[in-house]
């Protein structure tokens, strides 16, 4: 009902999404701050939809903490607030989400609510990176190279390159250009040997991506 083109539909649907939320149910809690965040079935209203966001996200409902951890870095309904917004991300990131692993990834990397951590950035990315997020695998092969938070690992970053080529179709053709310049980079300063165990370790990451995938699809 709340994907339907009929206002009627959208209003039945939020009117029974506030039912059990108001009866304390996360899914709903989040489904109703949805309705306010995106002006369906009720009138637009980012505050209120924080609100409920907050109420699923205290129940531990991912996609509620990774939304509230997106209204305080970008003060949507609420004042841009970056530590509690990293504290949303980190906990949503803790759970399994890819994205906020990501953005977890790059407020350490550039001081966004906590002193820079490249270490620390490092890690979130690779976290992110082996959960399938792809840009993630871009800042982890780029790190690997720079040795940046980490130390150089020319094949483990050409490795990772490798793997964002068997992805190339996902890719806009600005993005693939990156992508590319760097693979082309890190090849060139790898011999026949090394670019050899690159193969060997991206195609055992593949697999282990493609499992990750797979059990993701099982869950309820």
């Amino acid at each position: 009902m709340l994907g339907s083109s009929d206002a009627k539909d959208q209003k039945r649907a939020c009117e029974l999404f506030r039912r059990a939320a108001e009866h304390g149910f996360a899914a709903s809690q989040y489904r109703l701050g949805y309705c306010y965040e995106s002006g369906s079935g009720v009138e637009q209203d980012f505050s209120v939809a924080n609100e409920w966001y907050e109420k699923a996200a205290m129940q531990g409902y991912v996609d509620a903490q990774y939304k509230l951890g997106h209204s305080y870095r970008v003060g949507r309904g609420t004042e841009i607030d970056l530590p509690v917004a990293l504290r949303w991300f980190t906990l949503a990131a803790e759970n399994g989400d890819k994205e906020a692993q990501h953005n977890v990834g790059w407020m350490y990397a550039t001081g966004q609510g906590t002193e820079p951590r490249p270490k620390e950035a490092f890690n979130w990315f690779l976290r992110a990176a082996q959960n399938g997020e792809e840009g993630s695998q871009f800042e982890v092969a780029r790190r690997l190279k720079d040795g940046d938070g980490v130390g150089k690992d020319l094949v483990a970053s050409f490795a990772w390159l490798l793997v964002l080529e068997a992805q190339k179709k996902d890719f806009d053709p600005k993005s693939w250009e990156s992508v590319q310049g760097l693979l082309k980079m890190v090849e060139r300063e790898l011999d026949d040997s090394q670019r050899s165990s690159a193969k060997r370790l991206s195609q055992e990451w593949l697999v282990m991506l493609a499992k990750t995938y797979i059990a993701k699809l099982a869950l309820p």
